[in-house]
């Protein structure tokens, strides 16, 4: 990112002229120096990016990503909120002037009062600081209500029509910790032609000369609000136990299937979809917030963190990836007059067996941004004098990285190594090995029998371009599993293609690695509590 001069955009209204619903002194601070304040540390961030990115100072370029990020979302964020706000008294504050916006909003919530009560909802319910929106679709042109933490931006793919600060800044001083009243009395300064301005204008006009700004960020978590499906049918726990349910169990997954494709807003990601080969991303939808409750300081914390991203587990490898592949090596298929599969005609292993369970570089990057992102959250905490690890290289690798992040400097942590053995008193780190009723070989037996279901049409598809080959399902599950595990390694990817395997077929492989985990160590799971699972 270029190191631009940004400046605090003049507000199109004097400040006390949305009283009595925000205050003057309120509207005084919150412009000239909350806003302000954004504006300065977003260019002393780029101006530092500016020096840094000619070195090799990962953590250095961490740490201002993190600030640009942060400072950048302030100022795009209130930009767009000053803009749709004007004055009561003003023509462009009554719903007569956005005829369009209240035709679709209408037809997707029954009534502007809805829109406005649902709206309201999700406002109050958002814990902690950030922001509420009235966003739509890029591609699909759907309204729909979401929140973003701190100063986050609205994620790709959506449009901000309407953006409500939830910050204290924007109303403490005049309602105290009353925020159901502020969220209903902005209301009456909304600027609805502005609001249709955005709603038919294009995504990059909502941005103005932001745009460019808005266009070079990226990483945030989001907060979506959704309105649960009452039709909902969950994939039951005994849907798979029998075989004379199998055709009802390929009934009920293919409706689950479609379900979730069209519930999808943005376009649909399958390296998301990867169970626990997935590639490391921000979840839509945080269950904790770090934050910590109002009125409250945080002492101490303390983190139970597995291994970072590594090459492949050493049973996914050995089980699928390593005989798919050797079948590769021996087989006398032209994959160059296999179009779907064309990319195999020059394909290489991204895998050795040396490099099994080892740490990949894009993972020591990630413990090191965690350390990062762990000492900006508790900036007032000193840096740990120690980090215990298991012997295991890879954690070893993935605590010393983190170390990295936290401190700064890796030297000023001892990396405390423990053996996960009997006689240290260690072995809790590993409980199911002190339950002798548990078997790692549960859910084995539900998961084959969905996968020898989704992978049939898929098998018959492939075996009909290449039947020399003789495809099986474990041939498709390592070619999902090589998704993953490729996309860590490579930073891209050559079986993910949804003309390899389409959306359905990529949630189905999903699936059967969710029965796996609930019957091995989740709810369907009778030792579940005993080896330190939910159950």
């Amino acid at each position: 990112m270029a190191s631009a001069k940004y400046t605090l955009p003049a507000l199109p209204y004097a400040h006390d002229a949305l009283e009595p619903h925000i205050s003057d002194q309120i509207m005084t601070l919150h412009h000239t120096k909350h806003h302000q304040a954004y504006v300065n540390n977003l260019n002393a961030a780029l101006s530092s990016q500016a020096t840094v990115s000619s070195t090799n100072n990962i953590v250095g370029q961490l740490h201002l990503q993190n600030a640009i990020n942060f400072n950048a979302g302030g100022h795009i964020n209130h930009t767009l909120f000053w803009e749709n706000l004007i004055p009561a008294s003003s023509p462009s504050a009554q719903v007569t002037t956005a005829p369009k916006l209240m035709a679709a909003l209408t037809s997707r919530w029954g009534s502007l009062e809805k829109f406005q009560e649902k709206f309201n909802t999700v406002l109050l319910g958002l814990k902690g600081s950030g922001w509420g929106w009235l966003v739509q679709d890029t591609e699909s042109g759907i309204l729909d209500i979401i929140t973003s933490k701190d100063q986050d931006i609205v994620p790709a793919g959506k449009k901000p029509l309407l953006g409500i600060d939830m910050w204290e800044h924007a109303y403490y001083l005049q309602y105290l910790n009353d925020k159901a009243s502020y969220a209903k009395g902005i209301w009456k300064v909304v600027n609805w032609a502005k609001v249709e301005e955005r709603f038919e204008g294009s995504f990059e006009a909502t941005f103005g000369n932001l745009a460019g700004l808005r266009g070079n960020l990226g990483g945030f978590s989001y907060l979506f609000f959704a309105v649960p499906n009452e039709n909902e049918i969950p994939l039951g726990p005994g849907m798979v136990e029998d075989h004379q349910h199998a055709a009802l169990v390929e009934s009920q997954c293919n409706e689950r299937f479609e379900r979730d494709l069209k519930a999808q807003a943005d376009k649909y990601n399958r390296v998301k979809h990867l169970a626990g080969v997935t590639p490391p991303f921000d979840p839509l939808d945080p269950l904790l917030d770090p934050a910590p409750p109002q009125g409250c300081n945080v002492a101490r914390a303390a983190y139970l963190i597995r291994h970072a991203a590594i090459f492949a587990n050493d049973f996914d490898y050995e089980s699928y990836i390593e005989p798919f592949v050797q079948k590769l090596s021996n087989t006398a298929v032209d994959w160059s007059k296999v179009p779907v599969l064309s990319f195999l005609a020059t394909w290489q292993n991204p895998i050795t067996d040396a490099e099994q369970e080892m740490l990949t570089r894009s993972g020591k990057l990630e413990a090191t941004k965690l350390g990062v992102d762990v000492a900006q959250r508790y900036q007032g905490l000193r840096t740990p004098k120690n980090i215990w690890t298991s012997t295991a290289e890879r954690t070893v690798k993935s605590a010393k990285s983190f170390s990295t992040g936290i401190a700064g400097v890796a030297s000023d942590i001892d990396i405390v190594q423990i053996s996960e053995g009997e006689k240290e008193g260690a072995n809790s780190l590993t409980p199911y090995e002190g339950c002798p009723a548990y078997s790692s070989s549960a859910g084995s037996k539900q998961a084959t029998e969905l996968l020898n279901i989704y992978t049939k049409p898929v098998t018959a598809r492939f075996n009909t371009a290449a039947p020399a080959f003789n495809f099986t399902a474990t041939d498709i599950y390592a070619m999902s599993l090589l998704c993953g595990y490729e996309t860590v390694i490579r930073g891209s990817f050559s079986f993910c293609s949804l003309s390899v395997l389409s959306p359905n077929e990529w949630l189905a492989f999903e699936y059967t690695n969710d029965l796996i985990y609930h019957y091995n160590t989740g709810y369907g799971s009778p030792v579940s509590r005993a080896i330190g699972s939910p159950g």
